[in-house]
């Protein structure tokens, strides 16, 4: 028995003019006749067999991508608010965690269907980072002190102000991050060498069998750039305008010291700023 989609002409092989998230989401055609994934005899891997349909493609909306740029840069131009280009400079992830047949999840933009980053993780981000940063100010004997940061701005009232709070909304509003050209997504293999401890917290052990767990990422070098824009709540506010200024300016800084995505700790999700 083949799902419903399959028995009425759904596609079986990714053009790269498709939905790539409608495909890595809804198409996959890997199922064993048991409706399972895991891997049979042999080296047959289905999990990595369906990412593979994928790697190396160029995910391309070359027109709808200039389309939905313009139309940001006119708001953030109309709204007063400020926006830079940045490049991916290692592999980046996102949506790793969201549920998915391969284990691992991957967020396509709904509509535009290529990589994204989502507004509420770069907030998340930079929520982070100014932490951190005002951690390392309370420390006079920290060694590994962020570069370019105006430290005599940044207390927890004034990252709560910017970002907000359960309570109240920040003064500065993020825009998800979309790509101005194509993107190259990229396979990569995690091997967890101790997962019965991660799963019920059996002791570690030399015995425990390592688990190659294979998952998607949007490729680092590709040459694509990403926007990434900010508009004050009040483009009338002084106040506001100040926080723009610092916001712009330490985002940068967050997106190149402790990345955005998933999967950071491990280098990716890094990002540097396009100066020109």
């Amino acid at each position: 028995m083949l799902p419903l989609y399959q028995r009425h002409g759904a596609p079986r092989k990714y053009d790269q003019e498709m939905h790539a998230g409608l495909w890595y989401d809804k198409f996959c055609n890997q199922w064993s006749a048991r409706w399972s994934l895991s891997s049979s005899e042999g080296n047959n891997n289905p999990k990595q067999n369906w990412l593979t349909t994928l790697d190396g493609k160029w995910v391309e909306q070359q027109t709808m991508l200039e389309e939905w740029d313009t139309r940001q840069q006119q708001i953030v131009e109309a709204r007063g608010g400020g926006s830079f280009l940045a490049y991916p400079t290692s592999r980046f992830v996102t949506g790793l965690g969201r549920n998915h047949p391969v284990e691992n999840g991957f967020t396509f933009h709904p509509s535009l269907g290529v990589p994204y980053i989502p507004g509420t993780g770069l907030k998340g981000v930079l929520r982070s980072w100014l932490t951190f940063c005002l951690k390392a100010t309370e420390n006079a004997n920290h060694e590994r002190r962020p570069i370019e940061l105006p430290f005599q701005e940044i207390s927890e009232e004034s990252i709560d102000r910017m970002l907000g709070q359960s309570s109240h909304r920040g003064s500065i509003l993020f825009l998800d991050a979309l790509p101005l050209q194509p993107v190259r997504l990229e396979c990569d293999i995690m091997t967890p060498h101790v997962g019965p401890y991660y799963q019920s917290g059996e002791p570690p052990a030399d015995w425990h069998k390592p688990v190659p767990v294979p998952y998607l990422t949007a490729a680092a070098d590709s040459g694509t750039s990403f926007r990434f824009s900010i508009l004050p709540v009040n483009p009338h506010n002084q106040q506001s305008q100040e926080d723009l200024k610092l916001v712009l300016q330490q985002l940068q800084q967050a997106l190149l010291w402790i990345g955005v995505g998933a999967k950071t700790a491990a280098g990716h999700g890094r990002f540097s700023v396009v100066k020109k």
